[in-house]
């Protein structure tokens, strides 16, 4: 209960800056917003809500007929008054069906709910998992258009340096070329970068329904320490897309019965009174009369029917149990590779922490020194500077991999909001 209260906080925290827009809204608050207000999710859930009310209505008795007539009335006066066959009357009827039926009926539709339950807890994954992958982008774009800016400072200075170098006859026209073409492509790549940014801002102001995300400076996160492997608890799956193939399993099962259900016969009762008059040699001097009746349906038509209705629904039996072993192939496989990568990508940060990155630095520190006392020549420097840049975006890019890879799985294995 205390975490359902801290969520309804937030809740409110957050749609409430939705007006005002929003103050470096951190993940968790993207994901907050998004549950609460992405229109998928609102649409999702009103099915559920409708499938739930029909499920309310499902195994109710068929509504019963009031009949009203009136009976051997002569044509020329339309009189009640001139035989005794005539008479007006009032009845009431009610279909009952066979026992189970009602039963059977209300099966499927609770399995309909179920099914459209799943559906929304499917949908919430899903846009846990892209708001994720979209705030990762937006944290790999950010901080490399800072790699980039540093990168664009070092190359205009080392313009500067280069071009007072030429001037004093101490350097080369190609040299001056060269440091100018690469601050030129460093602006472009810059371009490039804060459209990925903008990109990415957008597609999180569209999964969480706030346009005033497109504007925002959110807060920027992207862990260079990975987080700790889910433990084998953590490792059930429990993914709502094969949940709901089993609940699909079970929803056609139920139809198989309602189908079954079929052959039987629905029975029918009704009363009527009749209202008569007092007419001469009325062997019962106008007295009212009261009428009963029982009816049986008789399901005739069973083999071309009930027959056929019966095994296309087992049928979907089978092919829902099919869907079902194959969906549970599939996710098993996409967690086994997603392991993989995962193994993968940490294993080259583990060098990239420990060794190339390191090396870079010092390599491009060692080139520096090595320029300024004329011991390495320029391209030497340039070279340096270029493998230091691409190194530290490499790096930035497998960071982020890394968690868009982890989201992915936590959303295979379920339960990803919790995760």
């Amino acid at each position: 209960m205390a975490k359902r209260g801290l969520f309804a906080i937030l809740a409110v925290i957050v749609l409430g800056s939705s007006a005002t827009g929003w103050s470096n809204p951190t993940l968790d608050s993207l994901i907050e917003r998004a549950l609460t207000a992405n229109p998928d999710i609102q649409a999702l859930e009103y099915r559920h809500r409708a499938a739930d009310y029909r499920a309310g209505a499902a195994g109710t008795l068929p509504d019963p007929q009031l009949t009203f007539s009136a009976m051997n009335l002569p044509k020329s006066s339309l009189s009640l008054g001139e035989t005794p066959m005539s008479s007006y009357g009032i009845g009431v009827s009610q279909k009952i069906p066979w026992p189970g039926k009602l039963g059977a009926e209300n099966d499927v539709a609770e399995r309909e709910t179920e099914i459209a339950r799943l559906n929304v807890e499917s949908s919430r994954d899903r846009i846990v998992r892209l708001v994720a992958e979209a705030y990762y982008d937006y944290a790999y774009w950010s901080l490399a258009d800072g790699i980039i800016n540093e990168n664009l400072a070092i190359t205009r200075a080392l313009t500067e340096a280069t071009e007072t170098r030429y001037a004093n006859g101490l350097g080369s026209a190609q040299d001056v070329l060269r440091v100018q073409t690469m601050a030129s492509r460093l602006e472009n790549r810059r371009e490039e970068v804060q459209q990925m940014i903008r990109s990415a801002l957008l597609r999180i102001g569209r999964l969480t329904d706030n346009p005033a995300t497109a504007d925002a400076q959110l807060a920027v996160e992207l862990p260079s320490q990975r987080p700790p492997a889910f433990e084998p608890q953590e490792r059930k799956i429990n993914n709502p897309e094969l949940l709901r193939a089993a609940a699909e399993i079970s929803h056609r099962e139920s139809r198989v019965d309602l189908a079954r259900s079929s052959y039987w016969p629905d029975f029918h009762i009704g009363l009527e009174y009749k209202i008569r008059e007092r007419i001469p040699m009325d062997p019962v001097d106008g007295e009212d009369f009261v009428s009963a009746m029982v009816g049986v349906s008789l399901p005739l038509w069973f083999f071309a029917k009930n027959d056929n209705q019966t095994r296309a629904a087992e049928q979907s039996v089978r092919a829902a149990e099919s869907r079902e072993r194959a969906l549970r192939l599939d996710i098993t496989q996409q967690i086994e590779d997603i392991d993989l990568q995962l193994e993968r990508i940490g294993a080259s940060l583990d060098r990239y922490d420990t060794a190339i990155v390191p090396q870079a630095q010092a390599a491009y520190d060692a080139a520096q020194v090595a320029y300024e006392v004329g011991k390495v020549d320029f391209n030497g420097l340039l070279a340096a500077q270029i493998d230091l840049f691409d190194i530290r975006l490499e790096e930035l890019r497998l960071r982020r991999d890394y968690q868009h890879a982890r989201v992915r799985l936590s959303e295979l294995l379920g339960s990803i909001q919790e995760r």
